[in-house]
């Protein structure tokens, strides 16, 4: 099937689908989602329940510093990538912030409450990172069927999200154990001391 464009749009690219909606960037790094929105997973403002085409996926109206909840200015941002799991989506934005919408079943929208969707989280904020990467930014997503990670600019590697086959935290004791809200730092084998590449299947990273 075709899809129709957006206006001022002359192609889409970067695409990405999760269980029953879809999104993707066009060329001014503009974001779009369509789609099943029972749960929000494709515009979180937005209360159909589907998107027959494109729709533009707002940007965030103001900045927060990871691992705060004070916005620091407002700003414009702009998409650099979108990624979907099964009924989540996440956003990385130009200035290397995470922002995540949809189910949140699995805390895979790395958020504290968890409940089927983002309501709870009206300012769109960023997702936090671990303390000791306070002054990091992410250059890379990866969405798994109810897990999200995220690789950063100095090659660390960050999950979050649903852990039943171990695919968000490997060795956990407890695969069962869910991984915090907050995004975790995966530990590297002794001989290894970054990523480059990041990749996650429907329960594997």
């Amino acid at each position: 099937t075709d899809i129709l464009l957006p206006s001022g749009s002359d192609f889409l690219h970067h695409i990405s689908s999760g269980n029953s909606h879809a999104c993707a960037l066009d060329e001014e790094s503009h974001g779009y989602c369509w789609g099943s929105n029972a749960l929000n997973q494709s515009l979180r403002d937005l209360d159909d329940d589907a998107i027959t085409r494109p729709t533009r996926v707002p940007t965030p109206d103001r900045s927060y510093e990871p691992g705060t909840l004070e916005p620091t200015r407002s700003v414009h941002e702009k998409w650099a990538q979108i990624v979907t799991g099964v009924n989540h989506s996440c956003g990385l934005s130009h200035r290397g912030y995470v922002y995540c919408w949809g189910q949140n079943d699995s805390l895979q929208l790395g958020w504290l409450d968890q409940d089927e969707n983002i309501e709870q989280d009206p300012d769109f904020s960023a997702i936090r990172l671990p303390a000791n990467m306070m002054d990091e930014r992410i250059h890379h997503l990866s969405a798994g069927a109810n897990h999200t990670c995220a690789l950063s600019f100095a090659g660390e590697l960050l999950c979050w999200g649903n852990n039943s086959k171990v695919q968000a935290r490997p060795g956990s004791e407890d695969a069962e154990a869910r991984v915090p809200p907050l995004p975790s730092v995966i530990n590297f084998p002794n001989d290894v001391t970054s990523f480059e590449r990041l990749w996650t299947g429907p329960n594997s990273t």
